[in-house]
Parts: C-alpha cells; sequence; structure tokens
C-alpha cells in the first residue's frame, strides 16, 4: 500500500460524487459494492478494502458515511484465487488502523478502519500470476468478482555508475519487463546526516528526503518498447531541495547517497486515471463517467510493482552546486 493509492482514492471521490443524495431523491436504498485492491509481489503483506457505496433517499449520504454498519458488510468473506493452480485464499478481516494503516478522519468513519489481509508468504504471487477476486456478502446476494494479473519486477539500467552530475539531463531508464505496466512514478530519495552546527557533541541523525520527480507518467496507446525514458533538470532538482529542507536551525549536512524509485501500475490504475482527467471538464450537476472492473461493483483491482537503484553520490559539479548553489547554498551542506 504506497504509491499510486492516490489514483485510488481520486477513484473513491468519483464514487462519492455519483452518490449524492441531491441527485438521487427518488432512488430506492442500493447496495453498491466496493473494492479496491493493488497487489505488489514485493509487499510482504496484500491488504484490500472492501465497503459500501450507498444510495438512501431517505438518509443523508454524509450521515450514513459516519456508520459502521453502512459502510461495511458484517459478514464478508474475500477469497484471492491464483488460476495457475485453482488454489483459493481466504482473507482475514483485520482493523487497519492496528496495522499502521491509519485512516484519515474526514467523510467516512475512521474507526475501525476494517482491511482484508493475506501475507505473501501464504500466497507467493509471482509476476504474470492471474488472480482472481471473488466478494461474498450472503446468500441473497450474488458474488462480485474480477481479476488481475501481477506486474512483474521492472529493472533499472540507467543510471548504471556513480556519480552522477544532475546538471546534465541526467537520464534515468528502466525497463518493464513485460506489458502490463503503464503507468509511472519516479522518486528521487536523497539521505543523508544532519547534526546541530554549534554542539560538537550533538546527536547525528540520518535523514532523507523524496522528491516525486514526476507523476502518472503513461506511455503512447501505440508504444510498446520494453525501456521508458525520463530525464531529470538540475534546476528542479537543486530547487526542490532548497525549497523543503528546514534553514530554520543552524545544522551541518552531509550528503549520503542518492537513490532513484520507480513505481508501476497496470492499465487499470492508468484507466482510472485516464477518466478522472477526463471528468475535469464536468460539471458539479452532471453524473461524471466512473472507471471500474468490478463485475457486479465498482473499484479497482489492479497490480502495481516498484524498483529501487541506491547508492549514488554527486558528481564534483553538481555537489559544488548542492554546497554553493543559489538554491541550496543555506542548507549546512559540506
Amino acid at each position: 500500500m504506497n504509491r499510486l493509492l492516490g489514483l485510488l482514492l481520486v477513484f473513491g471521490i468519483l464514487i462519492w460524487n455519483g452518490c449524492s443524495n441531491d441527485l438521487e431523491l427518488t432512488t430506492d436504498y442500493k447496495d453498491i459494492p466496493v473494492i479496491y485492491a493493488k497487489l505488489d509481489a514485493s509487499d510482504s503483506a496484500h491488504y484490500i478494502r472492501v465497503e459500501k457505496a450507498f444510495l438512501d433517499p431517505k438518509t443523508n449520504a454524509f450521515v450514513l458515511a459516519q456508520r459502521v454498519d453502512s459502510l461495511y458488510y458484517p459478514n464478508a468473506v474475500v477469497t484471492l484465487e491464483k488460476n495457475d493452480d485453482g488454489t483459493i485464499y481466504t482473507l482475514e478481516r483485520v482493523d487497519g488502523n492496528l496495522e499502521g494503516y491509519v485512516r484519515d478522519t474526514g467523510i467516512f468513519a475512521s474507526a475501525p478502519n476494517y482491511l482484508y489481509k493475506i501475507r505473501q508468504d501464504v500466497i507467493n504471487l509471482e509476476g504474470e500470476d492471474e488472480v482472481k477476486i471473488t466478494l461474498k456478502r450472503g446468500e441473497n446476494f450474488a458474488d462480485i468478482t474480477s481479476t488481475s494479473t501481477i506486474i512483474p519486477p521492472m529493472e533499472i539500467d540507467r543510471p548504471f555508475s556513480s556519480p552522477i552530475n544532475v546538471w546534465e539531463n541526467l537520464a534515468v531508464q528502466w525497463t518493464r519487463n513485460s506489458e502490463l505496466p503503464r503507468i509511472f512514478d519516479l522518486s528521487v530519495i536523497v539521505r543523508y546526516q544532519e547534526k546541530a552546527a554549534n554542539d560538537p557533541n550533538a546527536p547525528v541523525f540520518n535523514r532523507e528526503i523524496e522528491w516525486l520527480t514526476t507523476k502518472n507518467l503513461t506511455l503512447d496507446p501505440e508504444e510498446n518498447n520494453a525501456k521508458v525514458t525520463y530525464r531529470i533538470d538540475g534546476d528542479a532538482f537543486f530547487s526542490f531541495l532548497g525549497n523543503n529542507l528546514s534553514k530554520d536551525e543552524p545544522v551541518v549536512r552531509q550528503l549520503s547517497n542518492i537513490s532513484f524509485k520507480i513505481f508501476g501500475g497496470d492499465s487499470q490504475i492508468e484507466n482510472a486515471y485516464l477518466i478522472a482527467l477526463a471528468n475535469q471538464g464536468f460539471a458539479s450537476t452532471q453524473d461524471p463517467p466512473v472507471y471500474t472492473n468490478i463485475e457486479g461493483g465498482r473499484g479497482i483491482f489492479a497490480s502495481v510493482t516498484s524498483v529501487e537503484s541506491i547508492g549514488f553520490t554527486l558528481a564534483a559539479s553538481a555537489r559544488d552546486s548542492l554546497l554553493n548553489g543559489r538554491f541550496t547554498s543555506g542548507l549546512g551542506f559540506q
């Protein structure tokens, strides 16, 4: 449950907008199952959100959203089936708040934060596995299903050696290793040590800051190249550091290393993103289209993956810019 979850949040907002009381005053109560899942074979555990969307002409939607019994199915059974061998795994319902995934307070009830969980060492998902999810809500309801194919690991090809010079339109290139990943985020993670400048006995802290260099990078619909390349702008890199590292207290900082991290999502996440973009042109009184790949419900059952290349340092000219450049000269790097 990491990057690209924001796309699922966007999708959830679209569902919420589609359930407006103002637009559905004469509609009978409807039970609409909603599933959010993004499976990543590199995760130690997989969490799936299963909830209800609701249309009730007699009760305000904001009131319903705060009722736990209106948000969750009390006796739902969620299973994953690996189609290669037909093995079916039943997921455990847990409180995400106790698993480290605290739900933000807001429109929806935040406690408990029910999720359905299975450990990776139990299900052992691998690249190219086709997985089917089934939601059973009870005897009087039809099963809700969807399928997804697990994205194989990607590889970062460039940069391949250290030190690196971000002033030379540094190219970051990665290999998809399959046609499945279609939308990408690229982050640059800067790790450094920091201590108070005026105290020789001050403790040294290991810190890091992440720059989301580009997000929701999509491929041309006709493009099927195995390799994807993105060039980093040096000014933007140093400007980010200058704007996001504190200058309030005198500190001494020492660069440790730089890493590059790629997040990839499948066509389901790409489609949700493109629909969200298209919906920006809709008036608030219109009913915008909502993307879903859940049969009998709404939501997204998708696959993601990530890869990180670590241990890079800056070339002399870039290091000089870090210490003395117009964006970062006051940050205390040595």
